[in-house]
C-alpha cells in the first residue's frame, strides 16, 4: 500500500489532513500497522489512534518501535511537512501582499507600518541567507563528489 497526503482548505478557511493512496510506500507493514499509522496523524493521541486502528494501546506502542513502522512514519511525516511546506509557499505571497499593503497605506498607524516594514526585511533577508547556505551546501556537495 501507499499513501497520499494532501492538506485541504474548506470555506471557511480551516485546514485538514487528507490521507489517500498515492506516493509512500509503507508495503512493509500489516495492514494494522498501516491503519494505525494513519490514525497517529489525523488524531491527537496515541490511545486515539490505537482505537481508531482498533488495537490496544500496548500494541500501538509496540508497533512503534518497529524499524520498519519508524522507517514508514518517517516517510509519512516528510511527505506531510512538504505538503505543509507547499501551502505555506503558496500562502506567504498573500501575506506578503498584506504587509505590504499595511506599510504602503497612509491610513495604517505609523506602529503597524513600521512593523509591517520590518518583518518584510526580515523575511528577504532570511531568504537571501537561506539561500546563500544552499547554494554553498550545493558547492560543498559538488566538491565532494
Amino acid at each position: 500500500m501507499s499513501i497520499n497526503v494532501q492538506i485541504e482548505r474548506n470555506c471557511s478557511k480551516q485546514s485538514k489532513i487528507k490521507v489517500r493512496k498515492g506516493r509512500i510506500a509503507i508495503s512493509e507493514l500489516t495492514n494494522k500497522q498501516e491503519k494505525f499509522l494513519l490514525a497517529l496523524i489525523t488524531t491527537p493521541t496515541t490511545l486515539k489512534a490505537s482505537e481508531k486502528a482498533g488495537i490496544t494501546e500496548s500494541t500501538a506502542y509496540r508497533y512503534m518501535k518497529l524499524p520498519a513502522f519508524k522507517e514508514a512514519q518517517r516517510k509519512l511525516m516528510r511527505e506531510l511537512m512538504a505538503t505543509v511546506t507547499g501551502r505555506l509557499q503558496y500562502e506567504a505571497t498573500a501575506s506578503v501582499n498584506v504587509l505590504a499593503e499595511l506599510r504602503d497605506n497612509p491610513d495604517t498607524p505609523p506602529y503597524s507600518r513600521v512593523e509591517a516594514s520590518k518583518i518584510l526585511l526580515e523575511m528577504a533577508f532570511k531568504t537571501y541567507e537561506l539561500g546563500d547556505v544552499l547554494e554553498r551546501i550545493e558547492q560543498l556537495e559538488e566538491k565532494s563528489k
